[in-house]
């Protein structure tokens, strides 16, 4: 047989390249698109800044009295480690129930769970407003868990870790973006001087204009920073949005739901008989 040629240089065709990322995107279509969707919403709402605005957000959560966002609260999120760890988990555990179920499993389990679980909250706390994909994302965790609790238990671990790394990063990020708005007020300030003093009224106005435009950015940064402080995570959510995960698999998906439940006892049976041994 003849070996299939290469280019010159030795690397493959760019055609292989592009099919094998075609083929990876189909495997994976629904985790992509579940992150891709995150982002997007994230970059979009917050016209590609940090932060999405306070008072854009505030109207987009979800509560009984606004119960038109029951979908589109899961694509609004607070701060960048907000979005940062409910994508880790979406696109990591998305993957491993695409791979034991379908695409269409994951976007069911993730709005079928938030949906749920936003519900049952908003009913025990009424005046608290929801954001965040994180209930459809720990639906997607304890789905996971269900489906494959080695793989499940792997994708935590790498989490941990890339949260770590990923939440230093963004610490960094968040303090350089505050030093570079107070070094161009302080600039505009130190300019609006010169030309008073010069008595160049007509520049001073206009740079006086882009400082109140400064100012205001690095206030609504501020408080952008503030909210994310004080906003919670509530664990009850979180648990009903596990139940939900697991109910839509008990549900839908029984006979799957019955076999990997019968492969997990049986992992677990053979650790406990390995720690014994030990």
């Amino acid at each position: 047989m003849r070996a299939k040629r290469r280019s010159k240089t030795g690397k493959k065709p760019v055609a292989s390249s592009l099919g094998g990322f075609a083929s990876l995107f189909f495997r994976f279509k629904a985790a992509i698109t579940l992150t891709a969707l995150l982002a997007g919403s994230y970059l979009l709402l917050s016209s590609g800044s940090l932060f999405i605005s306070v008072e854009r957000m505030m109207p987009l959560s979800f509560t009984l009295s606004q119960p038109l966002n029951i979908i589109t609260y899961m694509f609004v999120h607070v701060s960048p480690w907000h979005i940062a760890a409910n994508i880790l988990c979406a696109v990591l555990f998305a993957a491993i129930v695409e791979l034991a179920l379908s695409s269409a499993d994951v976007f069911l389990i993730f709005l079928f769970s938030g949906t749920l679980s936003a519900i049952v909250f908003s009913f025990l706390h009424p005046s608290i407003g929801l954001v965040g994909g994180s209930a459809g994302a720990t639906a997607l965790l304890s789905s996971a868990l269900v489906l494959d609790l080695r793989k499940a238990l792997f994708g935590l671990a790498a989490i941990v870790l890339l949260l770590f790394a990923s939440s230093f990063a963004i610490s960094l990020s968040l303090s350089s973006a505050k030093e570079s708005m107070q070094r161009e007020n302080a600039e505009l300030g130190r300019r609006q001087q010169q030309a008073v003093e010069s008595g160049d009224s007509e520049t001073a106005a206009a740079i006086a204009e882009q400082r109140e435009i400064s100012e205001r950015q690095l206030q609504g940064f501020e408080r952008s920073v503030d909210f994310s402080a004080q906003a919670k995570t509530d664990p009850f959510i979180h648990a009903y949005a596990a139940f939900f995960g697991i109910a839509y698999l008990f549900l839908f998906r029984r006979e799957k739901f019955r076999r990997a439940m019968a492969r997990n006892i049986a992992l677990i049976s053979s650790f406990k008989k390995r720690a014994r041994r030990g």
